[in-house]
């Protein structure tokens, strides 16, 4: 939400497998208003949904052999009616893809093939990155979809790149053919990790000038005038930015301006060029998500990552372990009773959001010290305490 917000034309789901979905079943809610102060945080001109829409798992209930109360069902997937979200779906056949695609069909705007995911659950299960060698099953994949699924929800996959150019463009084609409606390559081979080579945006120019459906180029996107320099490496038509996103979501203030400058020709600052809005500080970013997380009831551990992870991002590393440490203290093993005790998710939340925002106003004054930070909280008597967040 606060993505779309900023400017993002589509928001992708986290990977989520097939297998998980198809066990899960669809719920709608009203949204509760978020509290006065929260509000506050939220742009006006945003939109405001009435509607939640879940997609929960059943776990399996080891309390009820002992008579205690039932556990309620996992949360897998959640969006609101209307959000032109796109389902990244972690599948190693075609069967179940399309059964997982059917259960979400009516709410999403299309269905991504994850098949650049390296890690080991996923390539042991045949899914993501191992893909990549497995051209059949590609096609088989994306085909089944496009000839069951509505014409109105896209059927896209993302991929990276393959060590053999031949290899890359011979598998760009197989997916073109197959139907799909655009194509995202993360400019990186399959060992790369981000943290240790950067994208290799010009190795995958081939690939965006062979194909005539749509590409989409990710990799190193963290700055508004980033889109455009992937524009020029690859000549991509659209960009996908991740931990650029995940860091400053405000980056899409100025991203897509910057790419229609780009493919318009022009560079930044020239004559005729749209001015290029930058990122917004990052304590206005925190306030809004906060205030997005205690209007839809997100759970307190998402919350806390993704803030953890924006204050990991440009200019902030220094001040990321004391805010870490603010949550490790304060929280710690203690949440887990303290959720328990609140009922649900939404209200075990609403009793940290403020914690949240005194840990955000300490950030924004440079005061922060983990003493400074923990000394401000105490927990309950007999909540225990320790733990690592």
């Amino acid at each position: 939400m606060l993505a779309r917000g900023y400017g993002a034309d589509v928001v992708y789901s986290e990977e989520l497998i097939d297998h998980k979905l198809m066990r899960c079943e669809r719920i709608v809610e009203d949204f509760a208003p978020p509290a006065p102060e929260d509000d506050d945080a939220i742009p006006p001109e945003w939109a405001r949904p009435q509607q939640l829409v879940r997609f929960a798992m059943k776990t399996a209930d080891k309390g009820a052999l002992h008579g205690k109360p039932s556990a309620p069902p996992r949360n897998v997937f959640i969006t609101y009616p209307g959000e032109p979200v796109a389902l990244q779906l972690g599948t190693a056949s075609a069967a179940t893809a399309l059964q997982a695609a059917q259960v979400v069909a009516r709410d999403v705007r299309a269905i991504d093939i994850n098949m650049g995911c390296p890690l080991n659950f996923s390539i042991k299960g045949g899914m993501g990155s191992s893909l990549l060698t497995k051209p059949d099953t590609v096609a088989d994949i994306v085909s089944t979809l496009r000839r069951n699924l509505p014409p109105h929800i896209a059927v896209t996959c993302k991929i990276r790149l393959l060590p053999e150019e031949s290899a890359l463009l011979e598998l760009g084609r197989r997916i073109e053919a197959a139907g799909a409606d655009a194509l995202a390559i993360h400019a990186r081979y399959v060992p790369d990790r981000s943290n240790t080579s950067a994208a290799r945006w010009a190795l995958a120019r081939p690939l965006c000038d062979a194909l005539t459906i749509p590409t989409l180029a990710n990799g190193d996107v963290f700055l508004p005038q980033h889109a455009a320099d992937i524009h020029a490496a690859t000549g991509c038509d659209g960009v996908m930015i991740s931990r650029g996103a995940m860091w400053n979501p405000s980056i899409f203030r100025g991203a897509s301006t910057a790419l229609r400058n780009a493919q318009a020709g022009l560079e930044a600052g020239a004559e005729g060029a749209a001015e290029v809005a930058p990122p917004l500080p990052l304590y206005d970013v925190a306030r809004a998500y906060v205030g997005v997380c205690s209007w839809t009831g997100n759970f307190f551990q998402n919350t806390k990552y993704c803030l953890l992870e924006m204050f990991k991002g440009h200019g902030r590393i220094t001040t990321a372990p004391a805010y870490q440490q603010y949550f490790i203290r304060g929280n710690g093993t203690a949440w887990a009773k303290r959720e328990a005790a609140a009922g649900s998710p939404a209200e075990a939340l609403a009793t940290q959001l403020p914690v949240l925002r005194e840990g955000l106003k300490v950030l924004a004054e440079g005061t922060a010290s983990s003493k400074a930070l923990c000394e401000g909280y105490r927990l309950p008597k007999g909540s225990g305490g320790g733990g690592n967040g």
